[in-house]
């Protein structure tokens, strides 16, 4: 099975990683419930993504689960698996806690920042504040600039 799925991309072992899985067994004993509702409110707490919103829980069927519908399943049960699964270079990943940047705009880039983000729903049929808009606008900025880029790869290789 190894050798067939490995001769479809002969690229498939350049796109591989790693991952570790750490495995603990959980009694839940006399705490029940309590303390499966809270480990599913840890999952769920808000800066748990790249980009800083809540933690999602999925199933092996589907990429969304219920948390109520798993703590009824659960009721009862003396033992919980948790799996924790992560990058084996992960420690290598730049840190990206997003950083909280505050700037005074005059008022006609803010309304054309505004039209901006209207004209974008109505292209894409989704919507994003000015705020979720800016980041992306100051890194195609940024990435556009061949000068910065130049002066910037300078700067780091000394």
């Amino acid at each position: 099975m190894g050798r067939l799925l490995s001769s479809r991309d002969r690229f498939g072992g350049m796109r591989a990683r790693r991952a570790v899985v750490k495995t603990r067994l959980v009694r839940i004993g006399t705490k029940g419930m309590p303390a499966a509702r809270a480990h599913l409110r840890y999952i769920q707490r808000d800066g748990v993504t790249r980009e800083g919103t809540p933690g999602e829980l999925y199933s092996a069927e589907r990429d969304t689960a219920d948390g109520k519908a798993f703590l009824q399943r659960c009721d009862g049960d003396r033992h919980q698996f948790r799996f924790i699964v992560s990058a084996e270079d992960g420690s290598e990943y730049p840190d990206l806690t997003p950083v909280k940047l505050t700037v005074a705009i005059p008022p006609d880039l803010a309304e054309a920042l505004a039209s901006y983000a209207a004209l974008y729903k109505e292209t894409y049929q989704q919507e994003e504040t000015v705020a979720e808009l800016v980041p992306a606008m100051l890194r195609a900025f940024l990435e556009s600039d061949r000068g910065f880029a130049k002066a910037r790869a300078t700067s780091q290789a000394r």
